[in-house]
């Protein structure tokens, strides 16, 4: 009976492989019910587009944390913005210098309030919020989807 049982795990781990093996292999194809490939997910030659959101990458940053007219630490981040598309993320790029100028003044200041000479923890809410609203202000609110926060350090002066 276990050799029974063994032998039916192989050969279904053998289906599964050869399975997932030709479906990397074989190209999906549109099919569309009046056999046209119009949609804007699908490619001039009948194969699907793949429709997956895109990532922009802004360049890093560090802000000043000023207290009592003395800077005493400097936040660094790193921060992608997830947009619909690599055609909304191409746009971004074009205006890279108006985002980043937006983010930073966005959040210049920001970080005195919150921070201050304690070093209190950053608030990551408020900071994608921030960011969010600079890349809503230069591209339109409707092509941010999120705001991925992917290193944000502290360092003491």
């Amino acid at each position: 009976m276990p050799m029974k049982a063994a032998m039916i795990a192989v050969v279904l781990a053998v289906l599964l492989a050869v399975g997932g093996i030709v479906f990397q292999i074989s190209p999906v194809t549109a099919a569309s019910p009046g056999g046209d490939a119009s949609d804007s997910s699908h490619g001039d030659d009948g194969i699907l587009k793949p429709v997956c959101p895109a990532f922009v990458q802004l360049p890093p940053m560090r802000m000043p944390v000023v207290h009592d007219k003395r800077t005493i630490q400097f936040v660094e981040l790193n921060v992608m913005i997830e947009v619909e598309d690599t055609d909304v993320a191409a746009q971004y790029e074009e205006k890279m210098t108006y985002l980043q100028d937006k983010v930073f003044s966005n959040l210049h200041g920001r970080f005195d309030v919150t921070v201050g000479q304690d070093g209190a923890r950053i608030d990551t809410k408020l900071l994608k919020r921030k960011v969010a609203a600079a890349a809503a202000a230069v591209m339109g609110r409707e092509t941010v989807k999120d705001v991925l926060i992917q290193n944000l350090r502290q360092r003491r002066i």
